[in-house]
């Protein structure tokens, strides 16, 4: 079950397959402007949304790092 911020950040990177966002537009997409939050207050949120995809490995979803940059959606076959 995710929980409402993880199935927001899934549907961000969900409407941009392939596509490497940074944190902070996750950040600003998913909670919104005015916020108080720091760039990587989105890493423990994301984190966990990596690990309940992999555990339902057949959907040929993946979550990835991309380091420097940000994340990005992979999906197989895409």
């Amino acid at each position: 079950t995710l929980t409402m911020t993880e199935f927001n950040l899934l549907a961000v990177l969900a409407a941009n397959p392939e596509r490497v966002l940074t944190r902070a537009q996750l950040r600003d997409k998913v909670w919104g402007y005015p916020h108080d939050l720091d760039d990587h207050s989105v890493d423990p949120h994301v984190q966990r949304l990596r690990r309940k995809l992999s555990e339902r490995s057949n959907t040929g979803v993946s979550l990835e790092a991309v380091p420097g940059l940000g994340y990005r959606l992979s999906v197989k076959g895409a």
